[in-house]
């Protein structure tokens, strides 16, 4: 999944530019050792979603968890180059706290998608 993600277009250019990736370097700790992370950057920001496989279903092997949603916006994009060091403790700061009440199992049947969980991070 995580290769696939590689040739975004933002603004109608190639970009998976440092900002990007130092940004889901920041998320990817927080999550689980086997989480697909991708990114969709858009004309008003980034969106980060965070999937794993739970492991908890005998009958279903490659169930993943409910998808996480991180969602930074433009301005918190910019912003990012003035206070590198102050976003990324906001960002640990919020998803962690998330992350303490997210539940990632689910009971949706077979081949259905189940409800993301939104966490604006910034902005």
């Amino acid at each position: 999944m995580r290769s696939g993600s590689d040739q975004l277009c933002w603004h109608g250019e190639n970009m998976l530019d440092k900002t990007e990736n130092e940004l889901v370097n920041i998320v990817r700790p927080l999550f689980p050792e086997n989480a697909e992370i991708y990114r969709r950057p858009s004309s008003d920001g980034l969106t980060i979603g965070v999937v794993w496989k739970l492991r908890s279903d005998q009958s279903r092997p490659n169930k993943r968890s409910r998808r996480i949603v991180l969602v930074l916006s433009q301005e918190a994009l910019e912003d990012c180059n003035e206070d590198y060091d102050k976003l990324k403790k906001q960002i640990v700061v919020i998803v962690s706290n998330r992350l303490k009440s997210f539940n990632p199992n689910h009971d949706a049947p077979y081949g259905q998608q189940t409800s993301p969980e939104i966490v604006d991070t910034l902005g």
